[in-house]
């Protein structure tokens, strides 16, 4: 199959053949569709593809989201370089099925290295509660979300079948630690510029010596066991769904997945990042008892 560089590329012809693939269609096809180009897409586009079929008793989905890299070509040939979109395809061509935690359902997914060109046919979860960065993770979704990179990481945990995936990101690959120690001192002045007036008395100052400690943090995470990571897991990449009795989580996004140690890379920067604390709690209290099932 041809790979559509842009959605203007995607047709009904095309949209059959990837659906018809994995048997995800069998006896219609894709008559049209609506194409919705949706929020989010930072290294690419994002676009809800909502469909009709030449048989009304199709049991093909209602709608699905297509990910294709970006349309401006510099961009796009410099994600390429840092690999994110041919890991994000590998994940759901060769890992998904593999995978003892839920994401959302791949219909298709195909690149072409040579060319550059990448895309992903995927389930659509607008029946899902996405994420809010503002309003941040109760505790009852907090501990879900644990729960779920505690099934991600066991069932990975020293695996060897990752030394034969050189297409995961890896600590210390793409940027050396003493380029990260960089980032992060220049953020930190900006930050300190910004903020002084709110930041508690003494942060300023634990901050700088943070700065010193960054490249053998960065080597502590590079360390065995590695198990297989999401890289990115942040509210804005999670869906909720509920019943009577459970929460249940599906991450989305999958580009910056890797081979990490599990815990220093995913839980804290999620646990950092996402969760809301309880008023009247301590943030250590806090942090001890949303994670105690990890």
């Amino acid at each position: 199959m041809d790979i559509p560089r842009t959605v203007d590329d995607v047709t009904p012809a095309w949209l059959t053949e990837a659906l018809q693939q994995k048997g995800t269609i069998r006896d219609t096809a894709v008559e049209s569709f609506d194409s919705t180009e949706l929020p989010g897409g930072a290294v690419g586009t994002i676009h809800r593809l909502d469909m009709r079929y030449s048989s009304s008793q199709s049991q093909g989905p209602e709608s699905v989201i297509i990910k294709l890299p970006s349309a401006d070509e510099a961009w796009r040939a410099f994600i390429n370089r840092t690999g994110a979109y041919e890991r994000e395809t590998r994940f759901y061509a060769e890992l998904v099925s593999s995978l003892n935690a839920q994401t959302t359902t791949v219909y298709h997914a195909e690149m072409n290295l040579t060319a550059g060109d990448h895309v992903l046919l995927l389930e659509d979860l607008q029946h899902l509660s996405a994420g809010d960065h503002i309003l941040g993770l109760g505790e009852q979704e907090a501990g879900a979300a644990i729960r779920y990179l505690s099934a991600l990481h066991s069932s990975w945990w020293n695996d060897r079948r990752l030394d034969s995936m050189p297409w995961l990101k890896r600590p210390g690959e793409a940027t050396t630690y003493e380029r990260m120690a960089r980032i992060y001192a220049e953020g930190l002045e900006c930050a300190l510029e910004r903020l002084s007036d709110w930041l508690p008395s003494g942060i300023e100052d634990i901050a700088r010596k943070f700065v010193q400690a960054v490249p053998l943090l960065f080597q502590a995470v590079g360390g065995s066991p590695l198990t297989l990571t999401h890289g990115d897991f942040k509210l804005g990449n999670l869906f909720f769904s509920y019943d009577d009795k459970t929460v249940e989580v599906t991450a989305i996004d999958w580009q910056e997945v890797g081979a990490y140690r599990g815990p220093q890379t995913s839980l804290t920067s999620y646990v950092g990042a996402s969760i809301r604390r309880k008023d009247g709690v301590s943030q250590t209290g806090y942090w001890r008892s949303t994670t105690r099932p990890f």
